[in-house]
């Protein structure tokens, strides 16, 4: 009989992590507005390295199938939605 593990699926090597996700956002917000800061005060050189960590962030987010946003519903269905009638009483 095997035993089933109880960890959680571990991702692919292809595949990232939340974490990994929610460390690429922080990185690069930060990393923008240091990049404002350096370049406030004549930094160049520190802003143009500080702006290309930020670049590699946001493209490890971009090309991250797991960073994608959930699609919003359109107006059309929001309205349909209404229309129908709904259960929660705040509508």
């Amino acid at each position: 009989m095997t035993e089933v593990s109880k960890r959680t699926r571990e991702p692919s090597p292809g595949e990232a992590t939340r974490e990994a996700l929610d460390i690429a956002r922080y990185v690069s917000d930060m990393t923008a507005q240091l990049e404002a800061m350096s370049a406030a005060v004549d930094l160049d050189l520190l802003a143009y390295f500080l702006a290309m960590a930020k670049a590699e962030a946001e493209l490890f987010l971009r090309t991250s199938p797991e960073a994608a946003p959930a699609p919003e519903p359109s107006d059309e269905e929001d309205g349909a939605d209404r229309e129908a009638g709904s259960a929660d009483p705040f509508d």
